[in-house]
């Protein structure tokens, strides 16, 4: 059960949304992109992906509002947004007895800002995941062979290998659980107590796939409620059941073979977009949108095109039919449907394209993937859309593949071949942008399949 507590106060948030870093980008379009030769063109390319990138990491800093507090009467402590635990300044989790002292500390501040939420920070991606993974299991394996002095250095490896490990893991917990049956009885009462008073998380964000699952949210509760029995003196605790933690890679989101990943920077259950339309690096009119992501294998998604020869809507539905359970392999289903009107040479074209995609994805490395999608569309009108001609009664295929570096979280640096030219840039979730070999010329589009 959880309660909600409203405090009014006068605080100023900081205002960052995807729309409007959108927005801005798309102004810087209309300034800077011109028809140029190659050199300026990727010259450009790189300019604004840069202005990308530093508007979006802006745009992802929470925003701290005092009436998103709740109360998880499950694990003890209060949660921003019912997902980030909220902390003090010596780092202790806010719970029924300091949570006056934390407004007192808030309102003392014009902005409140991430040093009041316990918020992992994680934009790199690499091998070193799995090796921190690795390190904790050899902590829960040992305590499952019951080698419980083993298990404590390993867990001091551990905590060498996380800053703050007390507080973004269960680590605590382990390690009075050892000191218990060591019959370290004070010990195991100072390190059970440290857990209820700074542990937010069963498992770190670095744990691609468990961190803030619903399992591990559950897994942490009983934790919570064993370690408080424990230091009331209750002797008939419940048996502790350790679980090796299995290594998942991670995925980007809306990238080929994946739907969303909600564990990316920015993702809500609803999200909407708004970007520039460009060709022959012109500004020729504007798209956007919204998604709906609340579910683990299925989204929603809308989103319409606006210029003066033709406007569309779009609809579409990826379905995550497989995944791994390793998240390496995925594959993606996305029907989909198009209403448009175009305007050719005062012609009048307007009707409807049906159909889906297929498209597979395929984890190399843990910063390198492979991506393939396949479309497949049916022209109720001849018509022609973004410049290509679809006669009528027909379906009509295209594809797209690629190589792709993670640079950072969200951030991916691909190398591709799309129906029959390269093309190379930047995928952000959903969104390439970089340039068309077939074109020579910047590009700035969403992924369809």
């Amino acid at each position: 059960m959880n309660d909600t507590t409203q405090v009014k106060m006068p605080l100023n948030p900081l205002k960052g949304t995807w729309t409007n870093a959108s927005l801005s980008i798309g102004r810087v379009f209309t300034i800077f992109i011109k028809k140029s030769s190659l050199f300026s063109d990727i010259l450009k390319v790189k300019i604004y992906l840069l202005l990308i990138i530093a508007v979006t990491i802006c745009s992802c800093r929470p925003t701290f509002k005092v009436r998103k507090l709740s109360y998880d009467d499950s694990t003890g402590f209060y949660k921003y947004d019912k997902s980030v635990p909220v902390i003090l300044p010596d780092k202790r989790l806010v719970n029924k007895d300091n949570i006056q002292a934390f407004i007192q500390f808030i309102a003392s501040y014009r902005y409140a800002d991430n040093n009041n939420l316990l918020y992992q920070p994680d934009w790199v991606v690499s091998k070193k995941d799995k090796e921190l993974l690795d390190s904790y299991n050899k902590v829960i394996q040992n305590i499952l062979n019951k080698e419980y002095q083993i298990s404590l250095s390993e867990a001091k490896t551990f905590k060498s290998k996380l800053n703050g490990a007390g507080g973004f893991s269960d680590i605590d917990f382990w390690i009075a659980y050892a000191h218990l049956n060591l019959s370290n009885n004070d010990s195991a009462a100072y390190y059970f107590t440290q857990f209820l008073l700074y542990s937010g998380y069963k498992y770190p964000i670095k744990f691609r796939g468990h961190f803030n699952s619903e399992h591990a949210t559950r897994l942490l509760a009983e934790q919570k409620k064993y370690a408080a029995d424990f230091l009331e003196g209750r002797e008939d605790l419940p048996p502790v059941k350790p679980e090796i933690v299995k290594h998942r890679y991670y995925y980007q989101s809306h990238t080929p073979g994946f739907i969303i990943n909600h564990e990316d920077a920015g993702v809500k259950n609803f999200n909407f977009f708004v970007l520039p339309i460009l060709y022959d690096n012109n500004f020729q009119g504007g798209q956007g949108g919204f998604s709906y992501n609340k579910f683990k294998t299925l989204n929603f998604s809308v989103y319409s095109e606006i210029e003066k020869e033709q406007q569309s809507l779009k609809i579409r539905i990826p379905w995550q039919t497989y995944i791994s359970a390793t998240h390496r392999l995925g594959i993606k289903i996305t029907p989909q449907c198009r209403f448009y009107s175009s305007v050719i040479n005062d012609e009048n074209y307007k009707g409807i394209l049906t159909g889906s995609s297929v498209s597979i994805g395929y984890r190399i490395t843990h910063r390198v993937y492979a991506g393939i999608a396949y479309t497949t569309l049916y022209s109720t009108h001849d018509a022609f859309i973004n410049k290509r001609f679809y006669r009528a009664q027909q379906l009509h295929g295209s594809y797209d593949a690629g190589i792709h570096l993670q640079l950072i979280k969200s951030f991916s640096l691909k190398l591709g071949y799309s129906d029959g030219y390269g093309m190379f840039g930047l995928l952000i979730n959903n969104v390439f942008s970089g340039y068309n070999e077939k074109t020579k010329s910047s590009m700035f589009q969403f992924n369809d399949f």
